[in-house]
This record gives C-alpha cells, structure tokens and sequence, in this order.
C-alpha cells in the first residue's frame, strides 16, 4: 500500500492547504473560500452557536451559490426580496428565517464568539473569554491580554488575537457593537 499524499491546493478555491505543527488535518486556510464559509455558516447557525433554525445546509448552500452570503455578517443583511429569489423560500419560510436572524441579535457574547469558528474557541472558552472582555476590547486585545485570562493558553491566544486583528473579525465585532448599542435605546 502506498501512502496518501494530501492535496496542496484547496480542491473547492485551489487556496494552499495547511497543516498545523502537532496535528493531523490539513485544511484550507482561505476565509473565501466557499466551502470554509459553508461550514463556517453551519456552524453559526448551530444550536449552541447562535440557534438560527431555518439557516441549514440547503439554504446556506444556495445563499452561497448564489453570492447572497460571502461572510457570516452578511447574514444579518438578508431581506425577504433577496430570499424569495431563492427557489426554497416562499413568504412564510422566509418571514420566519428573518426572524430566527433577527432573535439571534440577543444572544450573548458567548454565544457570538462560539459561532464565528474561531479555531480553537469552543463553548467553554467563549464562555471564559464573554465573561471577562467586552466586544469592544476584544478589538484591542493583544495575545498577552488574552493569554491572561483563565484557561486560555498561547495557541489559543494566538488564534484569538488574528481573528480580531483581521478585517473579518474587526468587522463582526463593529457590528455586534453597534447592535448591542442600538438594544441598548
């Protein structure tokens, strides 16, 4: 038997594939990628994530498809016409997706970290993180600041600082602060 060559290129963008030192998976590292936003996606739409029933495989797929969705923001800038051009949507189904989308805006920080998929970042760590950091202080965070906290190690750390640092995190966090401002009146 010969052994197994992983590929080098994402079959889905054709973005390099990585393997982190220490583990066994390769995976694509492209946060284009339709295939990691899928995922990524399904994820946030999970019951411990941020509970949007509605937002499933098939809908994600065609939202995707169809470039309604190229970021886990983008959800929450759905509106009944693009979701009636969508062949599985008719009023009532997307009146309710609308409204599971916008009942998901009262989840807590802990919930918003778990959903995004932040490697490494599960519940428990969200959970940790949302007790001792505002959204707003995630944004300034440094890996050190995070590290600080309890249960948090530098591999996670690490993995939390990029995020925030990245256009895509520092653009989820805006939104979820500016959200938390507008309940807030």
């Amino acid at each position: 038997s010969s052994p197994i060559t992983p590929p080098k290129r994402c079959p889905d963008c054709r973005g390099p594939v990585l393997k982190e030192d220490g583990q066994v998976a390769y995976f694509c590292d492209n946060p284009s990628c339709p295939a990691q936003l899928r995922r990524t996606l399904e994820h946030f739409a999970s019951r411990p994530a941020m509970d949007i029933v509605g937002l499933g495989d098939s809908a994600i797929d065609q939202l995707v498809s169809k470039g309604l969705v190229k970021s886990v923001a983008d959800v929450y800038s759905l509106d009944m016409e693009k979701l009636l051009g969508l062949e599985l949507f008719a009023e009532k189904k997307a009146e309710n997706l609308l409204k599971q989308i916008e009942d998901s805006k009262a989840k807590g920080l802990d919930h918003v970290l778990n959903a995004l998929g932040i490697r490494h970042v599960g519940e428990r760590t969200a959970e940790v993180i949302a007790e001792s950091m505002s959204i707003e202080r995630l944004l300034e965070a440094s890996a050190a600041d995070f590290q600080a906290l309890p249960d948090i190690g530098p591999i996670v750390a690490e993995a939390l600082h990029s995020y925030f640092s990245s256009e895509a995190g520092r653009g989820v966090a805006r939104g979820r602060a500016a959200g938390d401002r507008e309940r807030a009146r």
